[in-house]
């Protein structure tokens, strides 16, 4: 199976968008758990609204950020 390896500085835009949360504030479900051993598998679910500031007005395949969802 192919995979693939972005370099990329934290907080760098000249070929990615940066982007962070709009508020603080910002609403969070559960995380997924394996239903065998109880283990988290993810971090806490972003819920709506998905506000973000971005460094750039076109923005590509993918965007940096703060938030791991990113």
């Amino acid at each position: 199976m192919p995979y693939f390896i972005i370099k990329n500085n934290l907080f760098e835009n000249s070929e990615f968008a940066y982007g962070e949360q709009r508020e603080m504030n910002y609403q969070t479900g559960v995380a997924k758990v394996c239903e065998t051993c109880g283990a988290f598998l993810s971090m806490l679910e972003w819920l709506p609204p998905l506000e973000i500031n971005v460094s750039k007005r076109k923005l590509g395949d993918f965007i940096y950020g703060t938030y791991v969802g990113f």
